[in-house]
């Protein structure tokens, strides 16, 4: 298991927070 795609996985994602706050 590479420590880069848990640390992915933990950070949550810019894009994926626009998204959120845009379909709210």
């Amino acid at each position: 298991v590479n420590s880069d795609e848990d640390k992915e996985d933990i950070n949550p994602p810019t894009e994926l927070y626009a998204y959120h706050a845009t379909s709210s």
